[in-house]
């Protein structure tokens, strides 16, 4: 699952109530950017209003808008928590502009991954949201991309415990359920659903004399045993509880049926519309909605098998988990049967239908599936060119094969989210998909990678509860991340990683920083949300801890793991033990300080040459402020790089205080040192250099970070009116790296520090001339 900024549908109506200005008349672009995004018109709390620009133009059968031209980065903007400013590259977006209408009687009231950025058109007076058409492209003016770019900072209040009716314990319920057989008749047009649901109970604790499931939002009409009997029952909010006429013993099992239905108001969402006419229906269930469309044990510890039969209109095509058995068509009806036998949480339980282009692949014998609308059915090939090549890295570097009898992707209009990883069978959104211009962008490759990944890691492995999150989604994260290593190369990823590593330590500040494994929430979706400690902050420890063990000891312990502890539900003392069993190391040191603690390190580094012993003494002082679970030491294994005119020499070095002086033998004047060499930890650093050692950093350093650090080095050191030969020699260092640098985050990292020197100077023009000649 990808997060992302929140959202809300109508836009203009929940901006009024958030206190933004409106726009005359309402016709205005709605953006909903990150927090802490710049705006170039009226700003609310939550939006950033642009004017209308462009012309209605038709594509097929439905009206869409065509979005204001997005500008281009030119490479060096960047923006932050304070708003934009020189340095890194902005974000930019390959995505379709389509308006959005709400499909249901309420859109969702958490985003997992909405597309980056989406824009709305809001409301008017005699019109429909309709569906967005447009996909964007890249090239643009500077003023403009100030407004478009969305950039993460913290915000929100302390989250507090769940409300004890939230969340269930396992301990508290003492039976299992092993198996879910859906029959369902789904009518888009009403927006209805009706049918049963089977649901075969094992008594494991005791005698069950009372069966109590999770079910919101829909009616009840009977409940039965397996010999046709009826079962008296009684909903309750949130809850369907019903009670056998005989207990069921301990060890036994029995099978009930539950017939209900009505109009979901989430969990199953209506979309593609056409005039009033849905054209597709997908589910969404994480963390809890999947109560919302079928009776069940709605957490993540229960897994059970399931089956589901659904009655769709004619014409429409359906994918869900698991195999499909049969698909008839008669009496203007189509009737499809899937059937997933690997027990799974009810929250991955999943059926997407509608009127779809189906294409079909193989990968080692395993069907590959991809659908979407008629019109995108062009972008497919450019957009899932990569699912074999990412599933077989996953295969390799779990050392699990990928264990479904399918896997589908499917991109659906409307969906909130970036994608869901439901169990061999993901879900996307349909403004994720790119052409070949919108790839050589940002591809889609990433967001296959990270839903991949979380069918082994999410879905064959599921935390045992929300608090556990991390080993969902930084798993997945960092798994992504590793395909990348493998298929983008060594520059590339580490280059992400320290770009997740400074995103993640932007945002766990404040009121958002809490442990990676908390249990303090209001709603489990608050730990996808806030701090980014579930996704890269928990990416980043992983990180260290592949530093920490070595690479062989690092994919032993994850290949154990994920073998050992495959079909089940797991927690972080799990992953632990398998990394203890494989290192022989206890690391309950690490897990402690790095998962169940708060923050990261801040380190204040310096460091002076001892010509008379022949050594560096380098001294390393913590400044992190200790509280609200953050250590006030941090313990780490840190490498540092000394390199003077002999070479370079690298170092391992034990940090377990709050301020140590450690020494390197260094026979000459060092031309630069590097602290933690490859940037193996989340941190925030201060270690100054001057031009003249940020410059020869630059020019001898292999390390993509490193380089990357010696260019804003080298930018701060020229903010304080160096002489005109030191300027006239770092401009034509960067003009090197970003004529010739192998690495792309090097080559804009050059291009900003030029920027932000021909601003210096006066000459900015030329600079932006340079760079985009660069590309």
């Amino acid at each position: 699952m990808r997060r992302g900024s929140r959202l809300r549908n109508p836009p203009c109506r929940a901006a009024r109530r958030r206190g933004a200005s409106r726009a005359a008349g309402c016709r205005s672009w709605c953006i909903a950017p990150g927090p802490g995004s710049p705006a170039v018109t009226g700003t609310g709390r939550s939006w950033v209003y642009v004017p209308w620009r462009e012309r209605e133009v038709w594509r097929g059968r439905k009206r869409c808008l065509r979005r204001p031209v997005q500008p281009t980065c030119l490479l060096y903007q960047r923006c932050g928590p304070s708003g934009p400013s020189i340095g890194n590259p902005c974000r930019k977006y390959a995505l379709r502009a389509c308006r959005m209408r709400p499909s249901n009687t309420a859109m969702p009231r958490f985003l997992k991954t909405p597309p980056p950025s989406p824009f709305l058109e809001p409301r008017t007076a005699g019109s429909r949201i309709g569906r967005w058409g447009t996909r964007a492209r890249f090239a643009l003016p500077l003023a403009l991309a100030f407004a478009l770019v969305a950039c993460e900072s913290p915000t929100g209040g302390r989250a507090r415990s769940a409300p004890a009716a939230l969340v269930r314990e396992a301990s508290t319920v003492p039976f299992d359920v092993e198996h879910y057989a859906l029959d369902l008749v789904v009518d888009p047009n009403a927006r209805t659903l009706q049918g049963t649901c089977d649901v075969r109970v094992y008594a494991r604790d005791r005698d069950v004399v009372e069966i109590e499931l999770d079910l919101e939002g829909l009616q009840v009409a009977s409940v039965g045993a397996e010999d046709g009997s009826s079962v008296r029952h009684e909903q309750r909010p949130g809850r369907i509880v019903f009670w056998p006429q005989a207990p069921l013993r301990r060890g036994e099992s029995a099978t009930y049926s539950i017939a209900y239905g009505g109009r979901p108001a989430k969990g199953l969402w209506f979309s593609g519309w056409v005039g009033e006419r849905p054209t597709q229906i997908f589910t969404q269930g994480q963390c809890q909605d999947a109560r919302w469309w079928f009776p069940c044990v709605d957490e993540p510890w229960e897994r059970a098998t399931h089956e589901l039969r659904v009655t769709l209109p004619a014409g429409w095509k359906a994918v869900a988990a698991g195999a499909r058995i049969e698909r008839t068509e008669s009496q203007g009806r189509v009737v499809e049967h899937w059937k997933m036998d690997l027990a799974h949480p009810a929250y991955l339980t999943t059926l997407v239908a509608g009127e779809f282009t189906e294409r079909s692949a193989d990968w080692e014998g395993t069907p590959l599936l991809f659908l979407a609308d008629a019109e995108d059915a062009a972008l497919m090939d450019t957009s899932f060119d990569e699912t074999d090549e990412v599933l077989s890295f996953l295969s390799g570097a779990t050392g699990l094969r990928y264990p479904y009898p399918k896997y589908a992707q499917a991109c659906v209009e409307n969906f909130p989210f970036g994608g869901m990883e439901n169990i061999s069978a993901t879900t996307l959104t349909e403004t994720a998909l790119v052409d070949e211009r919108a790839r050589r962008d940002a591809g889609m490759e990433g967001l296959v990678a990270h839903e991949a990944a979380h069918q082994w890691y999410g879905d064959l492995l599921t935390c045992a509860d929300w608090s556990h999150i991390w080993l969902n989604e930084g798993l997945a994260t960092y798994a992504t991340q590793l395909y990348y290593e493998s298929s983008r190369g060594a520059d590339d990823f580490h280059a992400r990683m320290r770009d997740m590593q400074d995103g993640y330590v932007a945002a766990d500040v404040g009121n958002d920083r809490r442990p990676t494994v908390s249990s303090q929430f209001r709603d489990p979706m608050d730990l996808f949300f806030r701090g980014g400690q579930s996704y890269g902050g928990a990416a980043c420890r992983l990180h260290a801890l592949r530093y920490e063990l070595g690479d062989a000891k690092f994919f032993e312990g994850l290949r154990t793991y994920t073998n050992e502890y495959a079909g089940r539900s797991v927690t972080t003392a799990m992953f632990q033990r398998a990394f203890e069993k494989v290192s022989g190391r206890d690391l309950g040191w690490f897990f402690q300080q790095w998962f169940y603690s708060s923050g990261y390190p801040e380190f204040d580094v310096s460091w002076k040459h001892d010509a008379a012993r022949g050594v560096v003494r380098v001294t390393i002082e913590q400044t992190q402020t200790p509280g609200n679970g953050t250590p006030a030491v941090f313990r780490a294994a840190v490498p540092i790089e000394v390199r003077d005119a002999g070479g370079p020499r690298l170092q391992r070095v034990e940090i377990d205080r709050r301020r140590q002086t450690v020494e390197i033998p260094c026979a000459t004047e060092p031309l630069y040192v590097a602290f933690d060499k490859g940037s193996w930890l989340p941190k925030r650093v201060k270690l100054e250099r001057s031009a003249g050692q940020a410059l020869a950093q630059l020019r001898l350093d292999e390390d993509v970070n490193g380089k990357r650090d010696a260019i804003a080095a080298l930018s701060e050191a020229l903010r304080m009116r160096p002489s005109r030969d030191e300027r006239e020699l770092a401009q034509a260092e960067l003009e090197r790296c970003l004529r010739d640098d192998e690495s792309r985050a090097v080559r804009i990292a050059a291009a900003g520090a030029l920027a932000e020197l021909a601003v210096l100077r006066g000459q900015d023009g030329q600079v932006v001339l340079g760079a985009d000649a660069a590309r």
